[in-house]
């Protein structure tokens, strides 16, 4: 086998170094190791492509490689100047490169690239047309054994076999492909390996040509499946700068470098911007193969910076400062280039927070050039293409136009690779190399040091940057120099303006303006830029200056008079989307408007829009009242978004400029004027005037030619007339009548009825204006303002009749029917005005109109109109109180109520109800007991009280018809044996005791669950407890602090215990020996109201040493003990039981029927309370007490809390054999379930 390279010369030199000093082969092993497994571990691609890159720029060659990847194997060919004696010296040794003459060209620097394939092959083989060479672990292992050298033999054991495999060359034979002059083929170690290259060459992309510019062409094909990478400059623009250090420049900036990278003075920059948007740009910075180093910037670079050993971090010094400088003048140029095509550039400014350190370097650099560099495009000079995605064609300086190469047909090389990898090798004359396998190999960077970089803080903000370069060194790039270009390829400065562009330290932007409306400014703002809300970051980062639209506005201002109204027009259309945004509304509605007068003022709220609603001429009339109408030629719909308002009838009217007019019209010189502007206007809607109650303040002739307010003035011949003070009231003049009609003259304040006014959200405490001449408004905000204060509560809406002062005596009948026949005046008496508190709680209160007419309105005899018997009031209460006038019988029943007159209870108010009390208290007036009793339900659930309580009481009538029963109503029985239950012992139940011993047999059982339960919806159902218990809460309070509002309001719980005891025994029934239906009703009687108590239960009323009763239960009767101020029974006295007596069981049938009821009771020979006989009682547990028949049975009823079954009890106590008709009954007590 010939050997062409002096490949046998090479291995016995090295072979004669290890022999001689074994440590010199541990260096070898060590740094090869350290190459293929650190730096180099995933750049085999990439090295193997850079060499193919190389080998045809020193050949001349357009640069072709293709990457075959086939059942294990990488085969990598490529054209150019084909493999060599020094390239094969220069791949066995470490770091010396062959490339060191060709240093501006090749790309490779080191000599030490090739030692990527060891990352996954253990047999490398590279096959020329002058010859071949090739590498193998085994082989090398084999001949350091051959050598006998104990100090070897040591060592390659200590390292487990392995050896240097690229210092040992080996000659090999073979062709690459056909149309290719160099092939490296690289057997693959293990599937590891192929993942690893299959990965890498998946990753390849157009980054690799732009990097290796001598390579035209990248071929890759893995498992038959090809792509190709290839006219790079179709799809990318590249914008590159170059040049030669002189001898300065090589002491200042490479003095820190290596001997052989200071023999290369040529530096270089590329910027490469992908022409779709849809291209993904590599984030790291390549120099010019990929780093490590983050690259955040919106653009790929290229550039020859220095790397460190591991070539994954760029190394820090004053050459890298030196090229980040120019990598940022270039970027510059780029944009500069972008902008002048028309191209929006702002995307590609740098926003936000740097990748890494030399990122943050890079975007400094960037920032400092870019605000003196040509960029933005003024608003008047706008392309069509603006904001259109980046597609220019490169620049001139040195931006190289799309090419296209020439056709390189893709040519089977000689010999394919058969499927196994011996064959493969075979087949080029190789020996197939042994197939070492090795595990996954460890992650050689695990344990490294994150670079250069690492100690550099990463978070400067793009905004915080200076609008120039600055002054001071950039953070670590001390040594960057300001404006050094010596020896570059760059030609033409930077910051020259360019044609239609300005620098962005000259431009401004328009806070918030939209580009319709910088259209418009553009003529106006010099150095005007658009600007978009997501350019925001970037015009910041530029250092363009922001012109707050305030300020705009107020430059507007400056040469506003000198624009016609179309031109405002335009204006306010170009504003029109502005308008939507709250934050600018405010600042855009000071604009000024050019008024139909001639004037222009700021500011558009409140401005009236002419329109079809209201001819010129009226608005013209206005005009010199100072209403402010908007130039019809002016008009946009901009300006009523922002205020403005459509000239109405309405608008035009609450304009500030004509209510001033209406109520000075009294002063003015030509009051006709005025008046007849005004009702002209109205007249056009008359209801477009509703609620501008200061309308009624302007001036009209009155039929004497007088000049009078209109809320002075009537229509002829109207109600008004009829019923109003002539004295205060006059005819208004007949023409103004005929001329504008009464609709018109209405609306205005002219009265034809009884008018109305209305204000909404009334604050008590500060009464509108609009109130403000009813007479006594003043006086019913106190009436019905809580607790007397008017502080704090407000009406949410007040409807009051006007003038109700003017009505004469003698026209009331006719103005009360008034009232009932009017829906609006109905309304406005009627219904309540809704109060609320400082507590917010709600209330209704009579109305304006109720509270005047019953506070003011007298009868012939002198009374007061209010507080008389309703001609449907109830009997008691027509005989109580004086009676109505025949006439009001025929008016609205509810007009009737609202101006006083009584009906029932509930419509008295305080007043009416101390009237009441005293014509109550009145011994003469004869009041049966049914009356009284119905009237005590009535007055307990009042919830207004009179200033004081009477010192007269009216109670039941002879307390002798009071008795409960008859002492001897009870069939005689000798001992509580008698009447208590006995278990017989029979199957038929047990047996109640009545009379001498007999004995009936009961049902026994304490019935079903309801049985006989009655209605749980009687009138009396309350509870003893519960009444005991409630009383006690309700007396532990002061008496005397009962009331809370004004004129007898109180806070009340106005809710009626209709199911509680009132009364209703007395008078009931033949058995107790009491009045029964058809006995004359007993008459009440009046007593010192210091002897009256209120009996709120039943057992209270066999107390007769008490006093009078007044009856009630429940609310009701704490609200008579608090009306009549009156003690509650139980307040004075105890209710205790004298003795113990003896305890006897509920007979089952009662249980049965009343399950309330409790399972025992006490049997009393002689039942005294407090020391007063009583026939029964219901102590405070709840344990009835008896002494007879009668009162067994109200007092199981009323311990049960089932008062409406005491007539069941004793129907069935009294005789046992109704059981089963009163079992019967109380099925239908409840109504039956499904």
């Amino acid at each position: 086998m010939s050997d062409e390279f002096g490949s046998a010369g090479i291995r016995e030199r090295v072979l004669a170094s290890w022999a001689a000093a074994a440590v010199r082969f541990r260096e070898d092993a060590n740094a090869e190791e350290d190459l293929a497994l650190g730096g180099y571990l995933d750049r085999v691609v990439v090295e193997l492509a850079q060499n193919a890159a190389d080998a045809a720029v020193r050949a001349g060659v357009p640069g072709r490689v293709r990457f075959s990847l086939r059942d294990g194997t990488l085969v990598v060919a490529n054209t150019g100047t084909p493999l060599s004696a020094a390239g094969v010296e220069s791949l066995a040794t470490l770091r010396a490169s062959a490339k060191r003459d060709d240093a501006e060209s090749a790309v490779g620097r080191f000599g030490v690239g090739f030692a990527a394939v060891l990352a996954v092959t253990d047999e490398p083989v590279i096959l020329s047309r002058t010859g071949g060479v090739r590498f193998s672990r085994a082989d090398t292992a084999a001949a350091v054994g051959a050598l006998g050298s104990p100090g070897l033999d040591t060592e390659v054991r200590r390292r487990d076999g392995h050896v240097p495999v690229l210092r040992l060359p080996f000659s090999a034979e073979g062709e690459p492909p056909e149309g290719f002059d160099t092939a490296v083929i690289l057997p693959l170690r293990d599937e590891a390996a192929s993942e690893l290259v299959r990965r890498l060459l998946d990753e390849a992309d157009d980054a690799l040509l732009l990097a290796l510019p001598g390579l035209e062409r990248i071929e890759i094909e893995v498992d038959g499946e090809e792509r190709v990478l290839a006219d790079v400059l179709s799809r990318w623009t590249v914008q590159r700068a170059a040049g030669t250090f002189d001898e300065n420049d090589r002491e200042r900036l490479l003095a820190d470098r290596p001997i052989e990278e200071r023999s290369r003075p040529h530096w270089s920059v590329l910027w490469a911007l992908p022409r779709s948007a849809d291209a993904e740009i590599p984030r790291t910075v390549h120099a010019p193969t990929p780093t490590d180093e983050p690259l955040s910037l919106p653009a790929l670079l290229l550039a020859t910076f220095p790397l460190d050993a591991a070539r994954r971090h760029v190394a820090k010094g004053p050459l890298t400062d030196h090229l980040v400088h120019e990598a940022a003048r270039a970027y510059a140029e780029l944009l500069q280039h972008h902008s002048e095509t028309g191209m929006n550039v702002l995307p590609l400014v740098p926003t936000g927070l740097a990748a890494g350190a030399l990122d943050r370097a890079l975007r400094d650099a960037i920032l400092a050039e870019l605000p003196h560099t040509p960029l933005l495009r003024q608003a008047e000079n706008r392309p069509e293409s603006f904001g259109t995605p980046l597609d220019a064609s490169p620049s001139s300086r040195s931006n190289e136009p799309p090419e296209t190469p020439a056709d390189l047909p893709s040519q089977p090389w000689a010999g394919d690779l058969p499927d196994t990898r011996t064959a493969a090798l075979a087949e080029v004359g190789v020996d197939g190399p042994a197939a070492t396998e090795i595990g996954d190999l460890p992650d050689p960077r695990a344990d490294e040091p994150a670079g250069p970089w690492a100690d550099v803080p990463t978070t400067t903000e793009a905004g915080d940057l200076p609008d120039a370069r600055p002054d001071a060194p950039l953070d670590t790039w001390a040594d960057v120099p300001a404006g050094s270009s010596a020896g570059t390829a760059v030609e033409g400065p930077i910051g020259r303006p360019a044609a239609g562009l300005l620098r962005p330290r000259d431009a401004v932007v328009v806070e918030g303006a939209d580009d319709t409306f910088t259209t418009v400014l553009a003529t106006m703002v010099p150095g005007l830029v658009r600007s978009r809300r997501q350019d925001r970051l970037a015009l910041d980062a530029l250092g363009v200056r922001r012109l707050d639209l305030a300020e705009l506005i107020d430059q507007i201002g400056a040469v506003a008079e000198s624009r016609l109204p179309e031109w405002w027009r335009e204006t306010y259309g170009a504003l029109s989307a502005m308008v939507t945004e709250p934050l600018l509304r405010e600042a855009l509605g000071t604009l000024p408007v050019p008024l139909a007068d001639g004037r222009l003022v700021r500011g558009v709220r409140g401005l009236l829009l002419p329109g079809p609603d209201l001819p010129d001429d009226v608005l013209a009339t206005f005009g010199e009242y100072g209403v402010r109408v908007v130039h019809p030629d002016a008009v946009h719909e901009t300006l009523e978004r922002l205020g403005a308002l459509p000239a109405t009838p309405r608008t035009l009217l609450e304009d500030s400029a004509v209510r001033a007019a209406v109520e000075n019209s009294t002063d003015a010189d030509d009051p006709a004027t005025i008046a007849a502007a005004v009702l002209g206007v109205v007249a056009v809607d008359p209801a477009q005037a509703e609620g501008l109650w200061w309308l009624s303040d302007l001036v009209l002739r009155d039929a004497d030619g007088e000049w009078v307010p209109a809320n002075a003035l009537v229509i002829p011949g109207s109600v008004a007339e009829a019923v109003l003070d002539p004295d205060e009231v006059a005819p208004i003049e007949r023409d103004l009548l005929e001329h504008y009609g009464t609709d018109a003259l209405e609306a205005v304040g002219v009265l034809s009825s009884l008018g109305t006014v209305s204000a909404a959200d009334v604050s008590l405490d500060e009464l509108p204006e609009a109130l403000a001449d009813l007479d006594g408004i003043e006086d019913w905000a106190d009436d019905v303002a809580p607790e007397g204060s008017r502080y704090g509560v407000a009406v949410g809406e007040l409807v009051a009749v006007r003038d109700l002062d003017w009505i004469t005596d003698d026209a009331w009948p006719r103005v009360l029917e008034l009232f009932g026949t009017s829906p609006e005046l109905r309304r406005a008496l009627v219904d309540q005005a809704r109060v609320v508190g400082p507590d917010d709680r709600a209330y209704g209160v009579p109305s304006y109109a109720a509270w005047w007419i019953r506070e003011r309105v007298l009868l012939e005899d002198g009374e007061p109109l209010a507080g008389r018997a309703d001609p449907e009031a109830e009997p008691v209460l027509a005989s109580l109180l004086d009676a109505a006038p025949e006439w009001t019988a025929q008016l609205d029943p509810e007009v009737r109520t609202a101006v006083g007159f009584v009906r029932t209870v509930a419509d008295l108010d305080a007043d009416g109800v101390g009237l009441l009390l005293d014509r109550l208290a009145d011994p003469g007036r004869e009041i049966g007991e049914s009356a009284i009793l119905r009237l005590w339900q009535r007055l307990g659930a009042l919830t207004v009280y009179p200033d004081s309580a009477p010192d007269r009481v009216r109670v039941l009538g002879d307390p002798t018809t009071h008795s409960a029963e008859p002492m001897d109503a009870v069939p005689s029985y000798e001992s509580a044996a008698q009447v208590a239950p006995a278990v017989a012992g029979t199957d038929e139940g047990i047996a109640l005791g009545v009379g001498s011993g007999d004995a009936v047999p009961i049902s026994g059982g304490s019935g079903g669950e309801g049985a006989g339960a009655g209605s749980a919806s009687g009138e009396f159902g309350e509870s003893r407890d519960d009444a005991h218990r409630r009383h006690e809460e309700h007396h532990a309070h002061d008496r005397h602090d009962r009331h809370d509002g004004h004129e007898g309001h109180r806070a009340h719980d106005v809710h009626r215990d209709d199911s509680t005891y009132d009364g209703s025994d007395v008078g009931y029934d033949g058995s107790d020996g009491y009045a029964g239906s058809g006995a004359v009703e007993v008459l009440s009687r009046v007593v010192a109201a210091g002897e009256a108590v209120v009996a709120d239960a039943p057992m209270w009323l066999q107390r007769e040493d008490l006093g009078g009763f007044v009856v009630a239960s429940g609310v009701v009767a704490d609200g008579l003990s608090d009306l009549f101020e009156v003690p509650m029974a139980g307040e004075v006295a105890a209710g205790k039981i004298d003795g113990i007596g003896t305890e006897a069981e509920v007979p089952p049938i009662v249980r049965e029927l009343v399950p309330q009821v409790p399972d025992t009771w006490w049997e009393h020979e002689e039942l005294t309370v407090d020391g007063y006989e009583v026939s029964w009682w219901v102590d405070d547990d709840g344990a009835p007490h008896a002494a007879t028949f009668n009162g067994l049975a109200k007092a199981l009823a009323w311990s049960a809390g089932r008062w409406d079954q005491r007539h069941v009890i004793l129907a069935v106590l009294s005789d046992p054999a109704r059981a089963s008709e009163l079992r019967v009954d109380a099925t239908f007590d409840t109504p039956l379930s499904d």
